[in-house]
């Protein structure tokens, strides 16, 4: 074992010795001291495995200072998260709610003992998006301030620091290749550390203390072993972690799978090509044993979270999205409008070089399958949903590489002062489009080039407002009697008014299923159950003419036969009204949904029509 390694893995038994020491003098449980085990190791095989699949030969003063640039990039990106979280105005907007809550159920079995968590777990591998993530989190969740910064900079630590030290050793590793001297070695270096930097994409979702970004150094470490693994050797142990790598990607989050989807086949593909060309029939065996082994216990061990997606009606999903996007073309235009036309054209330049570098198959071999497995997974993905900040968390290597070989290219240029200047040149750009989106609210007004990922701290003036509704749903409704929030904006949905950060935890089970649920088991189903329903005065919505507008508008048309309006609570633009039902549901009011949807009954019947008739029928009888 090499000694930066041996340190490595003695940095890890520290850690487990002083988190096993901390639970120890804080009264915390077995189980809190084998989760903080399971996170030292996380870290320490991240940073081990990517070692062993990735030598380079670069000299020792090179790798330090490399090694350096990297550190100063990690402590940038620390420093902005800390920064952010420290400026924010604390409230959960979105899915990040959902991750909290899934901590706090988790907290509450870690303090029951070991047997109750492991049955947590189990069962969360069907249910919850990010178990996995969850179990890694668990011990600075418990042993630091349960609060939502704490839980967002948590998760920053958790994905940056081994994401960025894997992708220090895809550069050495990339410098190798090249043949680059110790120089242009730095030089790429420092353009890959500003790569991972400056695209706000990829902090928009952690920023929005989205777990699942924690899956990103495992989704490199399956590029890196693939990438590794001889054909002509059998090479057990890297097989053993490219299976569970494989296995713990998918269980950080199922969007994961998209990505597997993508570049295990042509892996696959690439690998038997290249045995067959060169007649290797004994190794074209072995490799197709192995390869049908891992695809075999992959496919055991995630059957829970399989058998899950294979029973999605995705038909019902796309039905929602596709609206106003869900679509292959509206998705790659909207991906170069979060990302940046110019960081797109930047990365098409990269992989441009990268593809006609005819001295190095290996490196042209890496661009067509990074290129090849990114679109595999947008076209499946897009099927189904859209590609939001973080749901396009697994498409990152594809735009870290591009920008990685673009800077290889500058550093390969043959005039030194000329490479130095056009990657300090590049370096300012990214950097200017960074800058632009901690600063300003819409930072792609300065240039159509830029993001438009906003990533200034949010301030909200309508904090005493949210607390009053959910203080309003605290103390009136209850699970039997639950109210419905017709909104789905950017500022206001669901979730802005269930959170943790209030007292009660049970808000979540008072108000009905969030925004994408309206086509399945929120509407109708809700609709005719709530006693309860939230509407806005002026509609809140990203979808014009969608399900909540359209219910938005019928039930303020029809508050007076209905409805009686109990509350009224003076929100950002407009009030929020809170509605309760007088009688039971009549079936005039089914008739008219139907009615309402008759478009969208036309299309998808078993969603506006077949689901009405069936959730009505349930609940005509509610008084």
């Amino acid at each position: 074992m090499a000694k930066h390694h041996r340190g490595m893995w003695l940095l890890a038994a520290a850690v487990v010795l002083a988190g096993t020491c901390a639970c120890l003098l804080t009264g915390r449980t077995l189980a809190h001291g084998l989760t903080i085990a399971l996170a030292a190791g996380w870290f320490a095989s991240i940073a081990h495995v990517a070692d062993g699949c990735l030598p380079d030969q670069q000299s020792r003063k090179v790798r330090v200072a490399s090694g350096a640039i990297f550190a100063a990039g990690s402590l940038a990106l620390l420093g902005f998260y800390a920064w952010h979280f420290a400026a924010e105005e604390t409230i959960f907007i979105n899915d990040d709610s959902l991750y909290y809550y899934q901590q706090l159920a988790l907290s509450e079995h870690l303090n029951t003992g070991l047997p109750a968590t492991l049955q947590h777990f189990a069962a969360s591998l069907s249910t919850d998006y990010t178990c996995l993530a969850n179990l890694l989190l668990a011990p600075l969740f418990a042993l630091t301030d349960r609060t939502a910064d704490g839980f967002g900079l948590t998760v920053a630590i958790m994905t940056w620091l081994p994401l960025l030290y894997q992708l220090r050793r895809l550069t050495l590793r990339l410098a190798d290749r090249l043949g680059l001297s110790g120089g242009q070695t730095l030089l790429l270096c420092a353009g890959t550390c500003v790569s991972v930097i400056a695209l706000p994409i990829l902090h928009r979702a952690a920023l929005w203390r989205q777990v699942n970004l924690m899956g990103l150094p495992l989704l490199l470490q399956v590029i890196f072993l693939t990438r590794g693994i001889a054909l002509h050797r059998t090479q057990p142990l890297r097989w053993g972690a490219l299976l569970a790598s494989c296995v713990l990607l998918a269980l950080m989050r199922r969007w994961f799978l998209f990505f597997l989807a993508g570049w295990l086949p042509l892996w696959g593909i690439s690998a038997v090509c290249s045995l067959l060309r060169r007649r290797e029939y004994r190794h074209l065996a072995r490799f197709a044993a192995c390869a049908c082994c891992c695809l075999a216990l992959g496919t055991l061990l995630l059957w829970p979270l399989l058998s899950r997606a294979i029973a999605g009606n995705y038909a019902v999903s796309y039905a929602y999205w596709r609206k106003d996007s869900g679509a292959l073309a509206y998705e790659m235009q909207n991906q170069g409008w979060l990302l940046g036309w110019g960081s797109c054209g930047l990365i098409a330049a990269g992989y441009a070089w990268g593809l006609l570098q005819k001295r190095s198959p290996a490196l042209r071999g890496l661009c067509g399958m990074m290129l090849g497995s990114a679109a595999i997974g947008v076209l499946l993905f897009t099927r189904i949903q859209n590609m939001t900040y973080h749901q396009v968390a697994f498409l990152m290597p594809a735009f870290v590489l591009g920008l990685m070989l673009l800077f290889a290219m500058l550093a390969t240029l043959p005039r030194r002062s000329l490479s130095a200047g056009l990657t300090a040149l590049t370096c300012a750009a990214l950097l200017l489009q960074w800058g632009a989106s901690v600063t300003h609210e819409k930072p792609q007004q300065l240039s159509p080039l830029l993001s438009h990922v906003s990533l200034k701290p949010p301030v909200r003036q309508d904090m005493a407002a949210i607390r009053a509704v959910s203080d309003f749903i605290s103390q009136t409704c209850t699970a039997d009697d639950p109210a419905l929030i017709l909104m789905n904006s950017n500022d206001y949905d669901r979730l802005t008014f269930v959170t943790p950060a209030y007292p009660d935890l049970s808000l979540r089970e008072k108000v009905a299923l969030d925004r994408t649920a309206l086509v399945s088991d929120g509407f109708p189903r809700m609709w005719f159950a709530a006693r309860y329903i939230l509407v806005p005065t002026i509609p809140q919505t990203n979808h014009p003419g969608g399900t909540v507008e359209k219910l938005t508008r019928y039930l303020l048309a029809d508050e007076a036969d209905r409805f009686d309006v109990v509350a009224t609570f003076p929100m950002d633009g407009f009030d929020l009204l809170v509605m309760e039902r007088r009688g039971p549901v009549q079936y005039d009011e089914y008739e008219e949904l139907l009615a309402l949807f008759a478009d969208e009954h036309a299309l998808y019947p078993a969603v506006y029509g077949d689901r009405m008739g069936f959730f009505y029928g349930l609940v005509a009888g509610y008084d």
